[in-house]
């Protein structure tokens, strides 16, 4: 198959390569070192101290790896590399939508917070209207 047919046959079937991948990563302990150590810097036992000092859990929302059936993810800064983390998929995916980029992280929190701060002044002024 050639190349570009391998890059589109894996983004049409992004769960099903991604748990393949995952099954591989269990079965050869080597192979998840190898991953690590050339995507990231680090190897297995540094990934299981930093997730031992999350409490097992993600960074950002604190769900439990072990409860989510995954593992986290490597959160890095992509300028220079150095990890900042372990995440689950979907705060590593937030923070890739957001560009990394702390103002449109803010931005999105306050939205919310007004948002919701609207919804309850408009149920309350609909409650009190006679």
């Amino acid at each position: 198959m050639p190349q570009g047919r391998v890059y589109a046959w894996r983004a049409q079937n992004r769960d099903a390569y991604n748990a393949t991948e995952r099954k591989r990563y269990a079965e050869s302990p080597a192979k998840w070192e190898r991953h690590l150590r050339s995507k990231y810097g680090i190897g297995a036992a540094e990934y299981a101290e930093r997730l031992a000092a999350q409490g097992g859990c993600c960074a950002i929302c604190k769900a439990s790896a072990a409860h989510l059936g995954e593992t986290l993810a490597v959160d890095h800064c992509h300028a220079s590399g150095a990890v900042r983390g372990l995440l689950c998929a979907k705060c590593n995916r937030m923070l890739g939508c957001a560009n990394d980029r702390p103002d449109v992280l803010r931005a999105g929190a306050e939205y919310l917070i007004n948002a919701e701060a609207a919804r309850v002044f408009i149920e309350c002024v609909m409650d009190c209207q006679p």
